[in-house]
């Protein structure tokens, strides 16, 4: 990804305690010039999961063992906002998610029962590939 987020972009953002997280660029950038991001994160054992979208490991070079896509807390960001925090250093690209991957995440969208109405929503309005993935 170059300093302009686009669709299946992937990057490396401080979240939590654990440090970073890979989030996913799952839209293209609205009206209003923001993206949809969604992370992905490990399943640990013996904690709940969602289990609308499971990668084993392996299916992007970031994920190395059982993970989950975390629907419920997407975020909505800023074009110019991804731009700076990966000027900045804050924000580290990564390699693009693969296309069969990029598409169990699409399908998650409509499967997961912890999506947001409005995240939902604005999915399906800025991702052009959503019909064609799910």
């Amino acid at each position: 990804m170059s300093s302009a987020p686009y669709l299946r972009g992937t990057l490396l953002v401080p979240s939590g305690p654990t440090g970073n997280h890979l989030f996913v660029v799952m839209t293209n950038a609205c009206p209003d010039r923001m993206h949809l991001l969604v992370s992905i994160t490990s399943i640990r054992p013996k904690r709940k999961y969602d289990d609308a979208c499971v990668f084993s490991g392996g299916e992007h070079p970031f994920i190395k063992g059982p993970s989950f896509v975390l629907y419920r807390m997407p975020l909505q960001m800023r074009v110019d906002h991804i731009q700076i925090c990966i000027l900045r250093r804050t924000y580290h690209v990564r390699e693009d998610m693969p296309d069969a991957a990029f598409k169990l995440m699409c399908n998650g969208f409509g499967v997961s029962r912890f999506t947001r109405p409005w995240a939902l929503k604005y999915f399906m309005a800025n991702c052009p590939l959503w019909r064609d993935h799910c």
